[in-house]
């Protein structure tokens, strides 16, 4: 059954059932868990018997008790429950989920070690092959452009490393990247803090993500920058967002074929990497939460709401500002203007 089936097939389960009672032990159940309604004391003593090595093979009283451990396990399979070893499915999610945090993990390394050497236009960071860094001094304070500029470029640099690259066209690759790059570095800047336990968005050290001089626009309004700096570090506390969900989300939601742009072969390029990556959180999620994974996947995927609304009140305050916010000097600042004035 594929991950799309297997949601739908849950949701409707999810939305239809009727309340009922656990088939083992007849207490409220806990939702549906290995084949049978039951609640999570017999669902986490089916899967510790299961697996135990040495499990009784036999009543030591009457072939029907209601105490002992075999008769309970014998009602469990009665009721239809059967036991599926997670691990093979595991096997396959382990390896795309190290690869992701391997990309994640050189991307924050460079953003927190190292500071870019090149004044580089967002089309010239997209062709280029490379981009050159030096190791950031120890004592050397950034300033918010600084930071910035290393936000873009490893934003970037993670995005073209994706497997699926290599088969993008030029102008499909520079259509993947402006229209995800930004979001996505939002997103990132979100993970970061909420990691770090801050309130909202900001850069290491405590440092602004909006520069003084577009914040003094807002002085008198300041909910319009709260309104950028803290959606998306408040909707991942909301969810409690472990990292392996974030790459995953993250995978997800970069790979978005949707754009008019796009050619239809990079829109399918594009979608059936997006279809894979839902796929593996799909079977992650029913691994990890089982009943309450398609809820779980679905709860996750609102991110992505969040996430571009986030992004449409940084184009709003851009928009609001123009004229009197003028980036310093790096090039990409002026390619993400014109792009938000288009």
């Amino acid at each position: 059954m594929q991950a799309g089936n297997i949601s739908e097939h849950f949701l409707l389960m999810r939305m239809n059932r009727q309340p009922t009672y656990c088939a083992i032990c007849n207490k409220a159940d806990g939702g549906f868990n290995y084949g049978a309604s039951c609640c999570n004391s017999c669902k986490m003593f089916f899967r510790r018997a299961a697996q135990h090595p040495n499990f009784p093979t036999h009543c030591k009283n009457t072939n029907s008790c209601v105490g002992c451990r075999f008769c309970r396990y014998q009602r469990c399979l009665a009721a239809g429950m059967v036991w599926k070893d997670p691990t093979p499915v595991m096997r396959d999610i382990t390896p795309t989920i190290k690869h992701l945090a391997k990309l994640d993990n050189h991307r924050q390394n460079v953003f927190l070690n190292y500071v870019a050497m090149d004044n580089l236009t967002l089309d010239e960071l997209i062709e280029s092959n490379s981009v050159n860094y030096t190791l950031k001094q120890h004592g050397v304070q950034l300033d918010v452009f600084n930071w910035a500029t290393l936000k873009h470029t490893t934003s970037v640099v993670f995005m073209k490393n994706f497997d699926f690259v290599p088969l993008l066209d030029s102008e499909d690759l520079k259509v993947y990247v402006k229209q995800m790059y930004k979001p996505f570095m939002m997103f990132c800047t979100a993970m970061r803090c909420y990691t770090n336990r801050r309130e909202c968005a900001e850069f290491p050290e405590g440092l602004d993500i909006l520069p003084q001089q577009l914040t003094s626009q807002f002085i008198n309004c300041p909910e319009v920058l709260l309104k950028v700096r803290c959606p998306i570090v408040n909707r991942l506390k909301e969810l409690n967002i472990i990292y392996e969900e974030f790459l995953m989300v993250t995978a997800i939601f970069i790979c978005n074929p949707v754009s008019s742009k796009l050619s239809p072969n990079g829109q399918t390029i594009i979608s059936r990497s997006q279809k894979k990556y839902a796929s593996i959180l799909m079977q992650y999620c029913l691994i990890k939460y089982q009943n309450s994974g398609p809820s779980r996947f679905s709860d996750l995927l609102s991110l992505f709401d969040t996430i571009n609304n986030t992004a449409k009140n940084l184009d709003n305050v851009l928009i609001q500002s123009f004229g009197t916010f003028q980036p310093k000097r790096q090039k990409v600042f002026d390619d993400m203007m014109k792009a938000v004035l288009e």
